[in-house]
């Protein structure tokens, strides 16, 4: 997990955490950071991570609420798509 030690440094990263350059993030930085913060990750958390990357790569923002459940919900299927769990 080199990344991972790599990604401590503060100036890798804004106040609230995010890293300045998306580009420096990798499956290991994330797999770090969960047990970082205790938890493990499972298919479920990556589906989430993926969409948030491909999103990302391809409009330069993140989606909004109301976006990922609409694509989730055609892309993933009726666990994704009721708005009222969200």
């Amino acid at each position: 997990m080199r990344h991972a030690v790599r990604h401590q440094r503060p100036d890798d990263r804004d106040a609230q955490g995010v890293l300045l350059d998306p580009g420096e993030w990798s499956e290991d930085f994330a797999l770090a950071l969960a047990a970082h913060d205790g938890f493990e990750l499972f298919v479920d958390h990556w589906e989430l991570i993926w969409y948030f990357r491909d999103y990302f790569e391809e409009t330069q923002t993140v989606p909004t609420m109301h976006r990922m459940v609409l694509d989730l919900g055609r892309r993933e299927g009726a666990r994704f798509r009721d708005r009222k769990a969200y």
